[in-house]
């Protein structure tokens, strides 16, 4: 199993159109039942930093979901500075993975 977490802050005014987007991709995730997917996103403390975790066994069904390929087209706009991606080793997991 891959597991990513990226971690991008987004503009302030641009906040809650990020929040929108994610929401839409949550719903067609939700609508398409993908095997072997999960996903969420965070939002930290700050506000403004979005935090994403991804684990994905198999192919990656999130590029074939329209929602996800508006909120990648839209993240050079709305984003304060460049992703932070980094894979992670699951070395224990409780309901989470």
């Amino acid at each position: 199993m891959d597991v990513m977490l990226i971690r991008r802050r987004m503009k302030p005014e641009s906040v809650a159109q990020a929040e929108a987007a994610v929401a839409d991709v949550i719903r067609q995730l939700d609508a398409a039942q993908p095997d072997g997917v999960r996903y969420a996103t965070t939002k930290a403390e700050d506000g403004e930093t979005f935090v994403a975790l991804l684990a994905v066994e198999g192919e990656n069904p999130l590029p074939e979901l329209e929602a996800y390929r508006r909120l990648l087209e839209n993240l050079p706009i709305w984003a304060a500075e460049e992703a932070a991606v980094e894979k992670l080793t699951v070395v224990g997991s409780y309901r989470l993975f």
